[in-house]
């Protein structure tokens, strides 16, 4: 479980600090730097995954969770000067601390340590990007099966190592299948074609139809999902937008899904999201005793007008309630009926 995120002078943010729990939701406008956390702890994952190894440790700027240009991409455009840098998280693992951390002057020809006393929570991150699902009919059968989905080689890649996955694993469909079934209504099956490619299907009452046909929601669920089921217990995920393609109705299915699945299966979520019906489901489940209030952590983020990126922790009670509200959520929906019912008035 990780228990610390910390960032300084790292891409938007000069200073923040994140204390996740079991389920963590980030939200806040576009470019407001949710994504920058989970991006921060997958530049560590990549860059020190041999640290035993390596006589120097640098950041792997492009690898296989994660592809940045550069330095630049990384270092806050409103400092002037070379500042420390640090990004790094902490936590327990079977009573034991761990701290994994990078930390140093953001400068390109300067050396920067890691620090790490333990890499085996690295290889406990899972990461679930916003790029995701199956796009052609048929993908050609891999050669292995490898849980951890790498982006190195790309979507298409991605893509054939999904579905090559879903054709060797398949004691692991029923289960996917089932919480997509939950979400959507609609279940899965993989099958064969000759000579060696693999078709995903969605099922239904009415028949099966292969996934491409079916429409984006199931799809771009597909990979979370098996993302989520394959990780070990105990495992930190990280989601971002997990209700991408999906209908309000089920997107709140969803959070239920990941909440229940992160409790039964000791299985830590951080997430990014823009829905209003994935926060609203959580804290129905929090009124519910479902999910106790003391496993979900909200951060709102803000950015000002120097773009210095900003969150803050909004508590939730044992009611499922928000102290101060859910800023920017559900505005939109009183601004849209606010200028509608004025539309009507002047109608008159």
């Amino acid at each position: 479980m990780i228990t610390n995120i910390r960032l300084e002078n790292f891409k938007c943010f000069r200073e923040l600090d994140i204390n996740p729990k079991l389920l963590t939701v980030l939200i806040g406008a576009n470019g407001t730097g949710k994504s920058s956390v989970l991006q921060a702890l997958m530049l560590l994952k990549q860059s020190v995954g041999d640290w035993q190894s390596k006589g120097d440790w640098e950041i792997e700027y492009q690898g296989e969770f994660i592809n940045l240009s550069g330095q630049a991409d990384i270092v806050p455009n409103f400092l002037d000067n070379c500042p420390p840098m640090y990004f790094g998280f902490a936590g327990n693992q079977c009573g034991k601390k761990f701290q994994c951390s990078y930390s140093g002057m953001a400068a390109a020809d300067l050396f920067i340590p890691f620090n790490v006393t333990d890499d085996s929570p690295l290889t406990q991150l899972r990461i679930v990007s916003a790029a995701r699902g199956l796009v052609r009919p048929q993908y050609p059968l891999g050669n292995n099966y490898t849980e951890e989905i790498s982006l190195r080689d790309g979507l298409d890649s991605q893509e054939e190592q999904l579905a090559s996955n879903l054709a060797y694993s398949r004691p692991l469909e029923e289960p996917l299948s089932g919480l997509l079934k939950k979400v959507t209504g609609t279940g899965l099956r993989t099958e064969m074609a000759p000579p060696q490619s693999v078709e995903v299907k969605s099922t239904a009452p009415s028949g099966a139809v292969n996934i491409v046909a079916e429409g984006f929601g199931a799809n771009a669920l597909i990979l979370l999902l098996h993302q989520l089921l394959t990780a070990d217990k105990g495992a930190t995920v990280l989601i971002e937008e997990p209700e991408i393609h999906l209908h309000p109705k089920a997107q709140a299915e969803l959070a239920e899904v990941l909440a229940d699945t992160a409790k039964a299966e000791n299985k830590q979520i951080i997430m990014t999201t823009h829905s209003e019906y994935v926060a609203g489901r959580l804290l129905t489940l929090v009124a519910e005793k479902r999910l106790g209030p003391d496993e979900l952590a909200i951060y709102s983020f803000e950015k000002d007008e120097k773009g210095e990126c900003f969150a803050s922790e909004i508590e939730v009670t044992e009611r499922g309630q928000v102290k101060g509200g859910l800023k920017g959520f559900f505005q939109a929906d009183m601004d849209e009926m606010r200028r509608y019912v004025d539309a009507l008035r002047a109608r008159e």
